[in-house]
């Protein structure tokens, strides 16, 4: 298993949003179609924001489940840099840090703001509090 990217593919509807861009780079689809399932589930007309059971349901369609979770908010201030330093060994993760969608795999992670898996080490605002982890299989 490898991150995708999240970019817009020419020719094909996309969204710009963080839960389509993890669903993206989890399972492979473009982000219009990470949308289009997300909105079917939610019923939604729009994704511009999406819930961890959205996401898990999307998830399971795609042939992929949540072996186990971890939630930290709001009984910890872990941050993003603290929880990568102490605890991330390369695992297929899904992860919520203030409010926006992040996949990582293997030292790498995309979100809507880095569409290419980029190295974790780059990583944008790590002061963010973490929220809930997912991981994956």
């Amino acid at each position: 298993m490898r991150l995708h990217h999240a970019l817009p593919v020419a020719g094909q509807k996309h969204n710009r949003y963080c839960g389509p861009a993890a669903l993206a780079a989890l399972t492979g689809l473009n982000t219009g179609e990470a949308a289009a399932m997300l909105r079917d589930i939610t019923g939604k007309r729009a994704i511009m924001g999406t819930s961890s059971d959205a996401m898990i349901e999307a998830l399971g369609r795609c042939g992929m489940r949540v072996q186990h979770e971890e939630e930290y908010y709001p009984h910890s201030s872990m941050t993003l840099r603290n929880w990568l330093r102490d605890f991330y060994k390369g695992q297929l993760i899904l992860m919520i840090a203030m409010n926006h969608w992040w996949a990582m795999h293997d030292g790498f992670f995309v979100d809507s703001f880095n569409k290419l898996p980029t190295p974790i080490k780059d990583v944008h605002n790590p002061k963010s509090q973490v929220h809930k982890i997912y991981f994956l299989v």
